[in-house]
This record gives C-alpha cells, structure tokens and sequence, in this order.
C-alpha cells in the first residue's frame, strides 16, 4: 500500500491498482473539502482513511 500510496502524490487524482470483477480498486489522496457527485453507471465502494480525518455528510441527514 504504501508504494501505491507514494505514486499518488496529487489530490483528487485517482489511481487504479487492482480490479475485483468488473470493478476497479482506486486510491485517492484528498485535501479539503468535497464536492458531492454521483456515478449513476457505477457502484462506490467504501473509503479506507490512512491519516487524518474524513467526515462525510449526507444531504437530508
């Protein structure tokens, strides 16, 4: 992980490091604040956080 994590130097750039069936595994560096999105054609995963701190906020809740 952490040679992955060291290519994936630049914010909101995803990687691609593995596939599990028709899916693509990615890892993201994040800084600051999100702007909520969606991918209607594709399923998300889950988020794994390495260091520091990661609140999410659902609209409606």
């Amino acid at each position: 992980m952490a040679a992955v994590l060291s290519a994936c130097d630049e914010p909101w750039k995803p990687q691609s490091v593995a596939r599990l069936n028709d899916y693509d595994i990615r890892v993201v560096r994040i800084h600051g604040e999100f702007t909520a999105h969606s991918h209607p054609e594709m399923d998300e995963f889950f988020f794994l956080v390495l260091g520091g701190t990661l609140s999410v906020r659902m609209k409606g809740r």
